[in-house]
């Protein structure tokens, strides 16, 4: 009589599955590895932000001490032309009054 077709897999199925399972789980892995390699660089790139931002407002920071000390020497200088012009007054007062007096 005729022949009953079996139940069973061609030949090879099996291994295939088997490779396509593992090449499956192999992709995946490397999927996962690279994804936590961006995150890595993220963060990286986050920190480096970070730094250039504090880095920046230290630069802030020092022109506006800058500007501040410039200011004081200005207010100093001009303190100074002030103080020599009264002396020159003086001086000269007292100069007249000698005159005066000879």
């Amino acid at each position: 009589g005729r022949k009953r077709k079996s139940n069973r897999f061609p030949v090879g199925y099996m291994q295939a599955a088997k490779r396509a399972r593992n090449d499956e789980d192999r992709l995946r892995q490397e999927i996962e590895e690279s994804s936590m390699r961006v995150d890595v660089l993220k963060v990286e790139l986050i920190a480096k932000q970070k730094e250039e931002e504090e880095s920046s407002m230290r630069v802030d920071v020092l022109k506006v001490e800058l500007i501040a000390k410039q200011k004081e020497e200005e207010e100093e200088k001009k303190m100074l032309e002030t103080s020599i012009r009264s002396i020159r007054r003086l001086n000269t007062k007292v100069r007249c009054q000698k005159i005066k007096k000879n």
